[in-house]
């Protein structure tokens, strides 16, 4: 499944933040779902790596 992701900064105060979109090919439920399943993942095993090495 493809899908196109947008990153951008944005300020407040004084904190920094990356807002980021995905496009999705379609409304469907089980899509979202497996967009936030596979966001999940990746944070996950970044943040194993980032512990482990």
């Amino acid at each position: 499944m493809h899908m196109n992701i947008k990153m951008q900064m944005a300020e407040a105060d004084n904190a920094v933040f990356a807002v980021g979109t995905v496009d999705l090919p379609d409304a469907d439920y089980a899509t979202q779902r497996a967009a936030l399943d596979a966001g999940a993942r990746a944070q996950s095993q970044r943040r194993t790596r980032r512990t482990s090495g």
